[in-house]
């Protein structure tokens, strides 16, 4: 689950930082404790340059479905208005 593919960077978020310690381990680049850091959604588009992510590959519950797309690319892309199809 954690293994970067390409060029591609994992960015793992967890409970507890045994879990991220665990997905350090398995190859995550990047992790983050959503329990010790509720606004989790921030830090991923810190360690993003501002981008977000292109792809969220589990989300459980309302908020956390909301706080995943907003830490998307997608997402930034369209609250800068640049909602154009990719060619």
């Amino acid at each position: 689950m954690c293994v970067e593919l390409e060029s591609n960077r994992t960015i793992v978020t967890a409970s507890s930082d045994q879990k991220l310690a665990r997905a350090h381990q398995l190859g995550a680049a990047e992790t983050v404790n959503y329990t010790a850091n509720p606004g989790w959604q921030d830090d991923v588009l810190r360690v993003t340059n501002g981008l977000g992510v292109d792809l969220v590959a589990k989300f459980e519950g309302k908020d956390t479905m909301r706080r995943s797309v907003v830490a998307t690319r997608a997402w930034r892309r369209h609250r800068r208005g640049r909602c154009a199809r990719r060619r």
